[in-house]
């Protein structure tokens, strides 16, 4: 290792020598670089899936419900505790934490490289991973686990190897209880920044990783036991299919991304293993335990519960794939095989553009159409909306041939209207359905507004696309689409 690599390395109780903080600070900066390039939207105007709204909002009674539903008891804590961030806010910081966390990964892999671009290469492929693109629209609920993920990475690449190796434990029961996928990003933290490699590790990481995760499900189990009466958790109808593994490969997000990269799978997800195997066995060995052990558990939930996969739960796969690229970049002995492996970094950032700039295509027109009506709106409260936004074109891109997420359609347009005005939106014709989320119409007087004002908006007649707006009673604003 020459003299550069030595600047500013720290040697942890392994002897394991640490990334330079200027390694990571410019690999940092270059993953957020090209989310920004790749995702401007998302910062200019961030699109927000419909139960994110209730954290924005600071419904955090609503947001209760998830507990029983998902065991997220760490975000729970956090809303009640903490509150929730500015829309633009959040977006920004769990960009910029996404970011840091990939370029720690990257540089672990090439610590001591003195060609600061590898670790910045390998950092942009892991910070646009297409999987993200269906997480970031949960900003404020991804505030708490992302910054748990960055803070373990921090501990796993800098810390004494006993406090890393004992930390993850407890890091891994916060995550799980937050997001469940989580820990299998900290464990791959753990992995690159120890240099573990060989069966015995792998072996032992598998049990680490499994002890964690088993720890956080159980208290999570006990905790839905003493304040719901319920030694589990109830999953809710929307995630959970009829067939397992058939209502998750049919849910549409899977399709969509399925749709722009087949013609790559063969290269994203079968080749960065075997190259591994092939070139840097010993070292990919506890990566490919890991991978075994997070893919495995994903198929464990879906045939034993039906529960769907989505797209989002995929993330630390693509992780994964571009870290064992990333080692065989690094390890290789054969010129040639370094260069494949970078070229294939190469080939995932294009990738990873194309998705990002897929995803803000399917939900500009939502977008757009909601701006230019919280634009038109007069003045008055509450904005109450009429029809079936879901069955707009351009609103229901996200959820086509998926009738199932019509009401969320319906609800992501009101509450939208809501963050762009700061006046409670309800939709009329949904809070008496089964989906009924009482936290979003939670005034009396609102549902009384959507009653008296409900002759009025039949009066209306939109005008294509677009819905029809006018006033309903006691200083209401009707916002009229087409049944």
């Amino acid at each position: 290792m020459d003299g550069s690599a030595r600047d500013g390395a720290s040697l942890s109780q392994a002897g394991v020598r640490a990334p330079r903080l200027r390694d990571v600070g410019l690999a940092t900066l270059a993953g957020l670089l090209a989310l920004l390039l790749a995702a401007p939207g998302q910062f200019t105007d961030p699109f927000a899936f419909y139960d994110d709204f209730p954290i924005l909002f600071d419904w955090w009674p609503l947001y209760f419900e998830k507990t029983l539903s998902e065991g997220r008891w760490v975000n729970f804590a956090w809303q009640y505790l903490v509150g929730p961030l500015d829309r633009h806010a959040a977006h920004v910081v769990v960009a910029s934490a996404w970011a840091a966390i990939c370029a720690i990964l990257s540089a672990a892999v090439f610590r001591g490289d003195a060609r600061p671009w590898r670790a910045m290469l390998g950092a942009v492929a892991m910070t646009l991973a297409p999987p993200f693109t269906a997480l970031l629209p949960w900003a404020n609920t991804l505030v708490p686990i992302i910054l748990i993920v960055l803070a373990y990475a921090v501990v796993a690449v800098w810390a004494p190897a006993r406090v890393a190796v004992a930390g993850f434990f407890v890091f891994a029961v916060l995550g799980v209880m937050s997001y469940t996928t989580s820990p299998f990003i900290m464990a791959l933290a753990l992995v690159l920044a120890r240099d573990w490699r060989g069966w015995e590790r792998a072996a032992g990481l598998v049990a680490l990783v499994g002890a964690g995760i088993g720890f956080g499900i159980l208290l999570i189990h006990l905790l839905n036991w003493q304040v719901h009466g319920v030694f589990g958790v109830e999953l809710d109808p929307s995630r959970v299919g009829e067939g397992g593994v058939q209502s998750a490969v049919g849910a549409t997000a899977q399709r969509a991304t399925l749709d722009v990269i087949a013609p790559f799978l063969f290269v994203l997800l079968l080749m960065p293993p075997l190259l591994a195997l092939a070139v840097v066995r010993a070292r990919s060995l506890p990566v490919l335990a890991l991978l075994g052990c997070g893919v495995g558990l994903l198929v464990l939930i879906m045939w034993s519960t039906g529960a769907r996969t989505p797209l989002r739960g995929m993330v630390f796969v693509w992780l994964i794939h571009v870290a064992l690229l990333a080692l065989v970049a690094r390890d290789a002995q054969a010129r040639a095989v370094r260069g494949l492996a970078l070229g294939m970094l190469a080939v995932s950032v294009v990738l990873g553009v194309l998705y990002w700039r897929h995803f803000l295509g399917l939900v500009a027109p939502s977008q757009q159409m909601t701006t230019a009506i919280a634009e038109a709106l007069p003045e008055g409260a509450p904005i109450l909306v009429y029809g079936g936004p879901h069955k707009v074109p351009g609103i229901r891109n996200l959820h086509v041939d998926d009738p199932s997420r019509d009401p969320s359609v319906d609800w992501s347009v009101a509450l939208r209207l809501h963050a762009l005005t700061g006046r409670q939106a309800c939709v009329c014709n949904r809070i008496s359905a089964a989906f009924e989320p009482v936290g979003y119409c939670p005034a009396a007087e609102t549902r009384a507004a959507c009653v008296a004002s409900a002759a009025a908006a039949l009066a209306l007649v939109p005008g294509g696309e677009m819905p029809a707006i006018g006033s309903g009673a006691g200083g209401a604003v009707i916002v009229r689409f087409a049944d």
